[in-house]
């Protein structure tokens, strides 16, 4: 099979730069802009925090990184890790309020800063929890990472409006963390709400005393939760990640050529997420992207469009294969339609956006690869099949997936 040329698999980096494998002149490699540290889980399955401008390479699904694009997002929680702090209320509804023992156990950064809640429970009564967030929202998410003393304890994670249960979730715990969250709208009306933890629903008698361990609280104005944003005192903003301006007009050819990426959304939220290869104008440009339309995969060339629905979510192998007959979509192997030939000219760059700068590409990423002939059926089946792979022209070896 031809050698792509250029090919990415999110392993080299630094601040300011994502390394692509090939070509091997730097040409192919990516500029990353984010002002601000983030986080990411680490090889060792652990939290940990980047600097400013580095790219993420995410291991949070296990197997090989992902490179991972977020959009920008404030933790509005102010003590994230401290629930201590009197920020963090702790009352009783006919019950006493739970006990916050601080620092007692290791967390899911590796060092012993995640606290004891211990909730007495009475046989009528509901032993809370809550941070109240002064910042009007309607759109939320919420995320906090939890474990039980004995594993099969049950928690409820809560919002209320107005001082009244908006909503619950129940989490059921084991002796390991585990990242509960969930995401829902309040109605009209400005109200504001508290992201809290209830030891009980409504339908619950025990007089269980449970002891949980409790990290990481989060509540995000968005619709899905993201990575943890740490705070210490204040809300603290992640800036989006920018990760653009791959290539030159030598990487590419516009008569005839693939475009592959194995990607998968962070959420089904119906925004337009994009990743293109062009000249910076719409009619020069090929995009492979998820837009408006739930669970939908589609490709554009400046005019047509070709969707393809799935689980955003989940990983998937998607290639825009163009020649002097037709453009063809493949997902995971299989020819899933094709759209009239339109031609192009002066490819110059591949990025995390599309053609005007807008629409990011928010999502994970574990390859992309660009081609500048189109290749054959069988060369494309394979190629964005499971066992793909792409050969290192550098040193003669081969990076399986």
């Amino acid at each position: 099979m031809a050698i792509p040329s250029i090919a990415l698999i999110p392993t080299g980096t630094k601040a300011g730069t994502l390394y692509s494998v090939l070509p091997e002149d730097g040409s192919g490699d990516f500029t990353v802009v984010r002002a601000t540290t983030a986080t990411r889980v680490n090889e060792n399955g652990l939290i940990e925090s980047v600097a400013n401008n580095v790219p993420r390479l995410d291991y949070t699904d296990g197997g090989c990184p992902v490179l991972l694009t977020e959009p920008q997002s404030t933790n509005l929680v102010t003590y994230s890790e401290d629930f201590s702090n009197a920020a963090w209320i702790k009352t009783g509804v006919t019950a006493i309020a739970p006990v916050v023992t601080s620092n007692f156990i290791i967390s899911p950064d590796g060092t012993q800063n995640a606290d004891k809640i211990v909730f007495p429970i009475v046989s009528s009564g509901r032993s809370i929890l809550y941070f109240p967030i002064t910042t009007v929202v309607s759109s939320y998410s919420n995320s906090i990472y939890l474990k039980g003393e004995l594993g099969g304890e049950k928690v409820w994670l809560m919002n209320t409006k107005n001082g009244v249960d908006y909503f619950k979730v129940e989490c059921v715990l084991t002796t390991d963390w585990k990242s509960f969250s969930y995401s829902a709208s309040l109605t009209a009306g400005g109200d504001n709400v508290q992201f809290g933890i209830d030891n009980r629903d409504a339908s619950q008698t025990s007089t269980t005393i449970q002891t949980v361990y409790v990290w990481g609280a989060q509540l995000e104005a968005l619709s899905y939760p993201t990575s943890y944003i740490p705070t210490t005192g204040s809300s603290v903003t992640r800036n989006a990640d920018q990760v653009t301006d791959s290539g030159d007009v030598n990487d590419f050819n516009s008569t005839e050529g693939v475009f592959m990426a194995e990607i998968s959304a962070l959420a089904d939220d119906l925004t337009f997420r994009v990743i293109s290869l062009s000249d910076g104008t719409s009619s020069n440009s090929i995009w492979l992207y998820y837009s408006a339309d739930s669970n939908v995969i589609k490709i554009y060339d400046g005019t047509n469009a070709l969707a393809y629905s799935t689980d955003t979510t989940v990983n998937s192998k998607v290639a825009y294969v163009y020649d002097a007959v037709s453009t063809r979509l493949y997902i995971n192997g299989f020819n899933v339609g094709s759209i009239a030939f339109k031609s192009f000219s002066g490819f110059n760059n591949l990025t995390f956006k599309d053609d005007a700068g807008t629409n990011p590409f928010y999502g994970k990423t574990k390859q992309l690869q660009v081609f500048k002939s189109a290749l054959t059926s069988l060369e494309i089946e394979t190629l964005t099949s499971w066992e793909s792979f792409i050969l290192m022209a550098s040193a003669q070896q081969y990076t399986i997936y």
